[in-house]
């Protein structure tokens, strides 16, 4: 599987999202609780496809599937995808990186409605718990750096890792915050 990712960008500050621990929602309708690859980890928008279709396609398709959102207007996407990696990331420029913040982090909080639910609607795939600028001098200081998870969610996270020991990486995410601390 392939993984591609979005770096969007203002000025010298870039969005980062933090990734949900667990996730008791999935598609249209309840789900048992599951551990979200890369639990509780700061990451940029994106994730796996499938070759089949092309990377921006895929990473439009992922980022609504994860906010609910329209994917910002791509036509000035730069993709970079190093050599000896299984990730392309795209730099977008965009401007109102606040606003897109806030939209994201409305619509990934839980339902007031319907606990256990995405508050957006048009979410299909609710791994992203919030989202964050921070300045690209500081953008090293979070990706690929481990962060705490609750402890009660500690045993699932362990055991996921166990059983697909790749799911819990964030070495990717470490490798996309050096190049995009140099953009």
């Amino acid at each position: 599987m392939r993984h591609v990712h979005v770096a969007f960008l203002e000025g010298t500050k870039v969005l980062i999202v933090r990734r949900r621990e667990v996730s008791t929602w999935w598609g249209r309708g309840p789900a048992e609780p599951r551990v979200v690859d890369a639990a509780g980890q700061w990451a940029v928008p994106g994730g796996g496809y499938e070759s089949v279709t092309s990377p921006l396609a895929a990473l439009q398709r992922l980022f609504h599937e994860q906010t609910g959102l329209a994917f910002p207007d791509g036509r000035t996407a730069e993709p970079w995808r190093p050599t000896s990696r299984s990730f392309t990331l795209y730099f977008v420029p965009v401007t109102g990186l606040e606003s897109l913040a806030s939209s994201i982090n409305l619509r990934v909080a839980p339902s007031a409605v319907t606990p256990g639910r995405p508050a957006g609607g048009a979410i299909v795939n609710w791994e992203l718990s919030s989202a964050h600028i921070v300045p690209l001098a500081k953008v090293v200081a979070h990706l690929g750096v481990r962060q705490p998870v609750s402890h009660e969610n500690q045993l699932a996270i362990t055991r996921q890792a166990m059983r697909s020991p790749s799911s819990q990486s964030i070495e990717r995410y470490a490798t996309m915050a050096a190049i995009i601390a140099l953009h």
